[in-house]
C-alpha cells in the first residue's frame, strides 16, 4: 500500500547542477553551482556547456544571459520531488483508520508529569484560554483551585506514557512548560522564511525546475537560494528565495508577539546573550535583510533569471524558523544549525531549524533509537530493516547494496525505466 502511495505522489524529475563561471563581490573569479530538478530524461547524467542544450533544460535561467558568460549544466535523472503536503494528509488518514484519534484546530495548554505518564492538557484553537498558559507544573484540577473563568470546561486532559513534541517554533516553549531539566539552557531566535512569487502562466509554465545556487557569505546554510515551482491554494507560483525576516513570534499561523519574550529565563538568557555576541556576521547579515528593498531582491533573483521584471513579483511570508541557541561549556553559548532531539523521561521533543520534510524519516528514526533502544535493537529491528533496507548499515562502504537499494527505489518512484 505504502509503495503505491509514494508512487502516485511522486513527480518524475531530474537533478541538475549547473555552473556560471562570475566575479564575485570579493572580485576573485570561481564556479559557482546550481543542482537542478528537472524532468526526466532517457540518460541518467548528462554533462553540457552547449548554452543552446542547457536553454532546452532552463529556458528562463539562459534568456537574456552575458553571451560571453561560461555556463555548465549536469542533469542527473534519477531525482524526483515529493509533495509532501499530500504525503502527510494521506498519512494522517491511515492513522485514522486504524483507531488514531487527531484533534485539529486545537492548542496544548499545559504539560504536566504525572508518575509514569503525562498529562496534556489541550483546548480548541482560538478559545478564551491563552495557549500555554504559562504555570508550569500547575494541574488546576488535581490542587482543587477555584476555577471562575470555566478554564477547566473549556480543557481535555490526554494520558500519555510517551509524547513526542514536534510543535515548529512552539516547541522550546511546550518543552519549557512540560518542566523537563532537558531543556534548560536552550532558548530560540525566530527569523522568518520570505520569497519573492510570480503567478504569470508565460513565465511559471517554462520553468519545471529547482534551481539551488550558493549561500552569500556569513549567511547561516539554510538561506541557500533556489528558484523552483511551487502549489499554493492549487494555484502554480514559481517562488524565489529565501530572504530573511523577522517577527517575534515562534509560529506564522497562530504565535504570540511575546513567544520570544516569554521562552527567555535565568538558565537561557546567558547562552542566548554569549551566542549572539558570537555570531555578529548572522546579525549584520538578518540587518541587511531586514533593510533590503524590492530592488535589491530583484538583482539577487536576475542572478538566476536575467530577464525578471520588478512588476511581475511580489514578496511573500512563507513560515518560521526558530534557531537553537544552546549553553556550551566552552563559550557559554552558541547557535546550533539545523535539527536536535531533545530526551526526557517518556518525552522527545524536536527543536530547530530544519532544513526540510525530507530529513522526517531520519528523525523518526532517531527518535525510535533514543526513546526505545532496546525494541529498536530487539524486536522491532527486523521490521525496520524491512522499512529501510540500508538501515544500520553505511552505504558508502557498501556499494553493492547502495546500487540494489537505489534500483529498488527507482522502480517504487517509477523511473526505473532509464536506469
Amino acid at each position: 500500500m505504502m509503495k503505491n502511495l509514494v508512487s502516485n505522489l511522486l513527480c518524475q524529475k531530474q537533478v541538475t547542477s549547473f555552473a556560471t563561471k562570475q566575479v564575485t563581490k570579493h572580485a576573485k573569479l570561481k564556479y559557482k553551482i546550481f543542482p537542478i530538478v528537472y524532468q526526466k530524461k532517457k540518460k541518467i547524467k548528462v554533462m553540457s556547456t552547449d548554452k543552446s542544450e542547457i536553454a532546452k533544460w532552463a529556458p528562463i535561467m539562459m534568456e537574456g544571459r552575458d553571451p560571453s558568460e561560461k555556463v555548465a549544466m549536469t542533469k542527473v535523472a534519477e531525482g524526483s520531488d515529493m509533495n509532501f503536503g499530500i504525503l502527510t494528509k494521506k498519512l494522517a488518514d491511515c492513522l485514522e483508520k486504524g483507531g488514531a484519534k487527531i484533534r485539529y484546530n486545537t492548542e496544548v495548554a499545559n504539560m504536566v508529569r504525572d508518575g509514569n505518564e503525562w498529562i496534556v492538557s489541550v483546548q480548541p484553537r482560538g478559545s478564551s484560554v491563552p495557549a500555554a498558559i504559562g504555570i508550569p507544573g500547575l494541574n488546576l484540577a488535581a490542587i482543587g483551585l477555584p476555577d471562575p473563568l470555566g478554564i477547566l470546561d473549556q480543557m481535555e486532559e490526554i494520558r500519555a506514557k510517551f509524547v513526542f513534541v514536534g510543535a515548529g517554533g512552539f516547541s522550546l516553549n511546550l518543552m519549557q512548560l512540560a518542566q523537563i531539566p532537558e531543556i534548560e539552557g536552550y532558548g530560540g531566535f525566530p527569523i522568518s522564511g520570505k520569497f519573492l512569487s510570480c503567478d504569470k502562466p508565460d513565465i511559471v509554465n517554462r520553468h519545471v525546475a529547482k534551481v539551488y545556487g550558493k549561500a552569500a557569505i556569513g549567511a547561516p546554510p539554510m538561506s541557500v537560494p533556489h528558484l523552483d515551482i511551487r502549489y499554493l491554494d492549487g494555484r502554480k507560483y514559481l517562488l524565489f528565495g529565501p530572504y530573511a525576516g523577522f517577527a517575534p513570534n515562534f509560529t506564522k499561523e497562530s504565535g504570540s508577539p511575546l513567544d520570544l519574550l516569554t521562552s527567555i529565563n535565568p538558565w537561557n538568557s546567558v547562552p542566548m546573550a554569549a551566542a549572539g555576541a558570537q555570531n555578529l556576521d548572522l546579525s549584520i547579515y538578518l540587518a541587511k535583510e531586514l533593510a533590503a528593498t524590492h530592488a535589491d531582491h530583484m538583482r539577487d533573483l536576475r542572478q538566476f533569471f536575467p530577464n525578471a521584471k520588478d512588476d511581475e513579483w511580489s514578496m511573500r511570508t512563507a513560515g518560521q524558523r526558530v534557531q537553537i541557541m544552546k549553553k556550551d561549556n566552552e563559550k557559554l553559548g552558541k547557535i546550533q544549525f539545523g535539527t536536535e532531539i531533545i530526551k526526557s523521561k517518556g518525552l522527545a521533543g524536536l527543536m530547530g531549524a530544519s532544513p526540510g520534510a525530507s530529513v522526517s524519516v531520519s528523525i523518526a528514526n532517531e527518535v525510535l533509537e533514543k526513546c526505545f533502544g532496546d525494541k529498536y535493537q530487539g524486536e522491532w529491528k527486523e521490521q525496520l530493516v524491512e522499512m529501510m533496507p540500508g538501515h544500520g548499515q553505511k552505504l558508502n562502504d557498501n556499494p553493492e547494496l547502495c546500487a540494489k537499494i537505489k534500483k529498488e527505489t527507482a522502480k517504487v518512484l517509477g523511473i526505473d525505466k532509464d536506469m
